[in-house]
């Protein structure tokens, strides 16, 4: 009898860690007064990790819901193809689903570790700019209408950081795109209001004691979920897809949808 409920339970936990929870997306959103000069709604979207065997129709549920939400902004924070080298014929794929992403104002992207690897690096800008995406790679974004300022640093691991980008201070709201999160302990953060990353997959496949050992290197300190770090307001996404085995557990996939109002001080 042991050996049957034994049995059971693990075909229960792979049927949930591999069809389930992967297939799961949930939206967190996040409702935060600051000094915006109006209502911003911001879509954060981190690590598809699109692969060849990836479900298409995966892919246009994602796209139905951001656009339900109206954004103004859609931001993707890095590693967009698992592995480029072995799924190269998405370069000329995925444009035309990214299109399908609308967002009232623009859509920003970075790069991830992945987006660089793999031979990646050769074709991400143009596959992102063929979506409408505009890649920030050590750049800043004005948006003075709506009183933001939106920062892109390279990824930490494989590009080439500059990390003075984060000493200018050019709009009330700045928003700083880093892939890996614990970028936040090695850059100036005083002019940063919000820093949006990805990259831990939330841990992915999360077990008692046992995740924090394989958090990848640049996630190892801010795993997943929202963070206050002396000012700003540091938000790390679990990420759509998965990487290495194509499992979740206890973290399934999720947009983060951040509704930025004026300070009512302000008003």
């Amino acid at each position: 009898m042991i050996y049957f409920v034994i049995i059971t339970v693990l075909i229960l936990v792979i049927i949930d860690a591999g069809i389930i929870e992967p297939n799961r997306l949930l939206m967190k959103k996040h409702v935060i007064y600051t000094d915006v000069k109006q209502p911003i709604r911001i879509v954060h979207l981190s690590d598809l990790h699109i692969h060849r065997h990836f479900p298409r129709t995966r892919l246009l549920r994602l796209i139905v819901k951001v656009n339900r939400l109206q954004p103004d902004f859609i931001v993707f924070t890095g590693d967009l193809i698992d592995h480029y080298e072995k799924s190269k014929q998405l370069r000329y794929i995925l444009p035309l689903y990214l299109q399908a992403f609308h967002a009232k104002i623009a859509k920003l992207a970075i790069y991830g570790n992945h987006d660089i690897g793999g031979g990646a690096k050769y074709v991400y800008k143009a596959l992102m700019n063929e979506g409408g995406f505009q890649v920030l790679r050590n750049e800043r974004v004005i948006f003075a209408q709506a009183g933001v300022a939106f920062f892109g640093i390279d990824d930490w691991l494989t590009g080439y950081e500059d990390r003075r980008i984060t000493e200018a201070s050019l709009q009330p709201v700045q928003i700083l795109l880093a892939h890996e999160p614990d970028l936040i302990d090695v850059l100036h953060m005083d002019e940063i209001t919000m820093m949006l990353s990805g990259h831990t997959h939330g841990g992915q496949i999360r077990l008692p004691l046992l995740t924090k050992y394989h958090l990848p290197k640049g996630g190892k300190h801010y795993q997943r979920g929202v963070y206050l770090i002396a000012n700003t307001f540091l938000s790390v996404s679990s990420g759509i897809g998965t990487t290495g085995l194509p499992f979740r557990f206890a973290c399934p996939s999720e947009i983060i949808f951040y509704e930025l109002q004026p300070n009512i001080n302000n008003e």
